[in-house]
C-alpha cells in the first residue's frame, strides 16, 4: 500500500491541502447556493493562512535574535581565547630543550 505524500506534512499543511482538494472537487459543480458555503471557506483559509504567517513570522524573528546572540558569543570566544596564539611560540623552545635534555640523558646512560 503506498503511502499519501501528505503523510509527511505538518497536520495544519494535510488540513489545508485536504481542504483544496474538496475545493477542487466542488469547483467543477459550484452553483449559487455552494458559492456562499465557497467564500465563507475561502475566508476560514485566508484566516488560517494569515495566521501561519504571523506565525512564521514570529519563528523567524526569534531565529533571527538567537543567531544574533550566539554570533556575539562567538566573538566573545575570538577574543578571550586570543591570548592563545602565543602558545605554540612558549611550547616550542619547551619542547626542544625537553628533546634535547632526553638525548643527553640517554646517551649518559648507555
Amino acid at each position: 500500500m503506498a503511502s499519501s505524500p501528505l503523510r509527511s506534512l505538518p497536520q495544519r499543511c494535510v488540513t489545508v491541502a485536504t481542504w483544496l482538494a474538496s475545493w477542487n472537487a466542488l469547483e467543477s459543480n459550484t452553483t449559487f447556493g455552494n458559492m456562499e458555503e465557497d467564500l465563507r471557506r475561502l475566508g476560514l483559509l485566508g484566516e488560517e493562512s494569515a495566521r501561519l504567517l504571523k506565525q512564521i513570522a514570529e519563528v523567524q524573528s526569534h531565529h533571527g535574535t538567537v543567531l544574533e546572540q550566539h554570533s556575539q558569543l562567538l566573538n566573545q570566544i575570538v577574543k578571550d581565547i586570543e591570548p592563545l596564539k602565543v602558545l605554540p611560540d612558549l611550547v616550542r623552545p619547551l619542547v626542544q630543550d625537553h628533546e634535547r635534555r632526553i638525548a643527553a640523558l640517554e646517551k649518559r646512560d648507555t
